[in-house]
């Protein structure tokens, strides 16, 4: 198994560098005064995915911050850049950043490799949580670990993680829609939700029975199982299973 790269940021971080690869300056611009006042020495900021691609050939950085949606006249699509960075680059951490962030979008980014995301304004203090949870270990629960099914345990734990956040964006938009401004703490609460499906989607794929591929497929099979139990016939028969359960253990 390959061993997972991590760093100590809590010390010496003037000596990390940092890419900022975003389009808008009004996103890299607040982002890039909270990394130097988290005392961070050399940020570097590319509007592009190519450029900034092609900036991370030619010189090393262990964090970058990206936009995780393409601007439209962008070569390349968030996947693409991850999977180039990843493919290309050592060592690095990436962590995507979204003025309207969407679960699937969240989810994608993190599948693809990303270790974070992070929703404006950009707090240090809510930045420093970000980059501590991506730089080190992964954890799980040892009740999940010891199920006798291990892969569908950790596919049910990141899909609750992902199903909670989405109905958290889904609440904060319908509070938009309604004219009411969010709260800002409801807003930030984003990044520590979109945290929980990243750490777990880690530990998920560094720890399935088969590797990535055997937490893949059993995701597949327990997205199905959940998708059936929300027809009257997949409750029933849920009902039922529960029921012979409590029968058997009579």
């Amino acid at each position: 198994m390959e061993q997972e790269f991590l760093v100590d940021i809590q010390t010496s971080r003037h000596k990390f560098n940092v890419l900022v690869a975003c389009s808008k300056g009004s996103v890299s611009a607040p982002l890039r005064h909270a990394l130097n006042t988290l005392g961070f020495g050399n940020i570097v900021s590319r509007n592009s995915y190519a450029s900034a691609a092609e900036e991370l050939r030619e010189n090393e950085y262990t964090f970058v911050f990206f936009d995780s949606e393409p601007p439209e006249e962008s070569s390349m699509s968030e996947v693409e850049f991850i999977e180039d960075v990843t493919n290309n680059v050592k060592n690095i951490f990436l962590i995507g950043v979204s003025t309207q962030p969407s679960a699937e979008n969240i989810y994608r980014v993190i599948r693809s490799g990303a270790r974070g995301y992070l929703v404006p304004p950009f707090a240090p203090d809510r930045i420093d949580e970000v980059l501590l949870h991506a730089s080190r270990g992964i954890s799980i629960d040892k009740e999940i670990l010891d199920s006798p099914n291990r892969n569908r345990a950790l596919a049910g734990m990141v899909l609750d993680s992902l199903n909670l956040l989405s109905k958290y964006i889904k609440g904060i938009e319908a509070q938009v829609m309604s004219g009411n401004e969010p709260d800002l703490e409801a807003v930030l609460q984003i990044d520590q939700l979109s945290l929980n499906v990243s750490e777990g989607t880690r530990a998920a794929k560094k720890l399935s029975e088969g590797g990535p591929a055997g937490f893949l497929e059993a995701l597949i099979d327990e997205s199905i199982e959940r998708a059936r139990g929300t027809t009257r016939l997949g409750r029933t028969r849920q009902a039922r299973r529960r029921e012979r359960e409590r029968a058997r253990k009579k």
